[in-house]
């Protein structure tokens, strides 16, 4: 063959290798998967564009760069480093699988799970050229994956984690599955319960005929069990309340039909339920029977919904003539305005009280009360609960201690005696009489505080706390003579009465001190004269018997 002939023959196959490889370029970048291919030292010599995606690498920096830095992976789990699965092909020469939880680590961070396999490249005598890398982004199949695991976990966990116990049943009624609860609740085992005849279950207490019925429809007829409830005494936990319900189901992936028997017990909210009604009973009890007037009213349209016996009497109108009507039409409140701005203030702090308010009867009559009213929820909804307390009593005997209080003051304040209010505790002087004042000589200051020794009464404070003590003991003491001196030192013959008494839940000592200095005096000089005579007297009886002597 000639030189022409071979050059000729050189350029053809050249081309046609050219056009071979161009082909499988164009081929390998029109695939869905990333496509990298490398030498036979792992270095690359070719990306697709889904590899330029994936990996963050463009074909023109990429080439030529060790694989290990384009194609980084590491387990999906352990975050550790895998091996790369185009070494293992080069390094064995033979077809590497998919490799399962792995992770691509694009050039910007960008983390991807992936599905990859290699395989090596092969020249004509078998000799390994390079390796081809084909792998592709898994996220959604992933993620769809993990969507089911979930779906499938929260299946089963709504199952176990069902506050009330659970049965499914099978077509004979025989328990398939229990959940958590129902063993707790019943205190079995999973021995005495699964594949037994529900009827058999414990001390047979849910053969019941109208149970059986209502299952049989739930199997026949599809027609589910609702709110079914039943009483029993059961052997392990005693006497229950307990709520059935029940629906076919059809088994997944069977043709078998299932029921699945939700049970709750209800015991303790019929418990409540009958504590309720009782604590009703009791309510409306102490409603009508109470000492005060009850008023509920609807805090929207402010008028009256209900009244007790008390404040139908206290008023004077009837049950009914109170209903609907607002406070200042039945003598409460002075009038619509005053009752709109009573409402705002309750609507605002939930609570107003008057200590004193005006109520006219419906005869006309004038009474003093006392009303406390709270806003609240009840069964949802808001209502308001005034409670009117007739004071007019209280009122007149608090003008009545009053007016008795002005008296006392008065007498207090222009005895001619002395008096001292003392702490029956301490024994301090907290009053005094202006009488006292101004017989000692000290002003109201100086003998608030003292004791009654710091003022000149008794000798020493021994002698004072003696007699404190006797009237503490005793309640009452008396002096008929007492010395006192004064504040200028002047001495004073005294007659001291003294009692213990209460005053507003606190006990006081009164002490009344009465000047008798003068009457002392003229005693003395009673006395004194009475002994002249009394000397004279035996003066003269001497005399006439000595005279008598002499004559005889």
């Amino acid at each position: 063959m000639d030189t022409d002939t071979e050059q000729s023959e050189s350029k053809e196959t050249a081309k046609a290798s050219q056009d071979q490889r161009e082909l499988l370029r164009v081929t390998l970048s029109s695939i869905g998967d990333a496509v990298i291919t490398t030498d036979k030292e792992s270095r690359i010599t070719f990306l697709n564009p889904v590899a330029e995606t994936l990996t963050g690498w463009m074909q023109e920096e990429a080439s030529g760069v060790p694989l290990d830095r384009v194609f980084k992976i590491v387990n999906e789990e352990t975050r550790r480093t895998v091996e790369n699965p185009a070494n293992r092909a080069l390094r064995e020469g033979v077809f590497i699988g998919l490799a399962n939880h792995t992770l691509l680590i694009a050039k910007d961070g960008t983390e991807r799970p992936i599905d990859d396999s290699a395989a090596p490249i092969r020249h004509a005598n078998g000799e390994v050229a390079g390796v081809v890398l084909v792998f592709r982004d898994v996220s959604e199949r992933r993620r769809q994956e993990h969507l089911v695991q979930e779906s499938l976990h929260y299946c089963e966990n709504i199952i176990a984690t069902l506050r009330e116990p659970f049965l499914v049943l099978d077509k004979n009624l025989r328990v398939r599955k229990a959940n958590r609860s129902f063993y707790e609740t019943f205190v079995v085992s999973p021995a005495d319960t699964e594949n037994e005849f529900i009827y058999d279950l414990g001390n047979r207490q849910w053969d019941i005929p109208r149970l059986r019925e209502s299952l049989k429809e739930v199997l026949i007829n599809n027609h589910p069990i609702q709110d079914f409830e039943v009483e029993f005494d059961f052997e392990t936990i005693g006497h229950k309340f307990m709520r059935l319900n029940a629906r076919r189901v059809r088994e997944p992936g069977h043709h078998s039909d299932l029921i699945l028997l939700a049970i709750e017990d209800i015991t303790e909210r019929r418990q409540a339920a009958y504590a309720l009604k009782v604590s009703e009973i009791r309510y409306r009890r102490l409603f009508e029977a109470a000492k005060d007037g009850i008023l509920i009213l609807d805090p929207d349209t402010r008028q009256i919904t209900d009244a007790n016996p008390y404040i139908a009497r206290l008023l004077g109108y009837t049950r009914e003539e109170m209903i609907g009507k607002e406070l200042f039409e039945i003598g409460l409140l002075k009038d619509e305005e005053a009752s709109q701005a009573a409402f705002r203030e309750l609507r605002e702090k939930q609570f107003i009280r008057y200590d004193d308010l005006p109520l006219k009867s419906k005869n006309g009559q004038r009474r003093e009360v006392e009303v406390v009213a709270n806003l609240y929820a009840e069964d949802g909804q808001s209502v308001i609960q005034a409670n009117i307390r007739d004071i007019t009593e209280r009122k007149q005997a608090a003008y009545n201690l009053e007016v008795s209080e002005a008296r006392y003051r008065r007498l207090f304040e222009t005895a001619q005696d002395a008096i001292l209010i003392l702490d029956a505790n301490t024994g301090k002087i907290f009053d005094a009489n202006p009488f006292i004042k101004e017989m000692l000589g000290y002003s109201q200051e100086e003998l608030v505080g003292k004791e009654l020794w710091q003022i000149g009464l008794f000798r020493d404070q021994a002698e004072s706390r003696a007699a404190f003590g006797e009237l503490q003991a005793q309640g009452y003491i008396r002096y008929q003579n007492l010395p006192l001196e004064t504040k200028q030192g002047q001495r004073i013959d005294v007659e001291f009465v003294s009692n213990v008494y209460q005053v507003d839940q606190r006990q006081v000592i009164q002490c009344n001190i009465r000047d008798i200095t003068e009457r002392s005096r003229l005693q003395r000089q009673t006395h004194e004269h009475a002994e002249a005579l009394a000397e004279l007297h035996h003066r003269k009886d001497e005399f006439l018997a000595m005279l008598s002597h002499e004559l005889r």
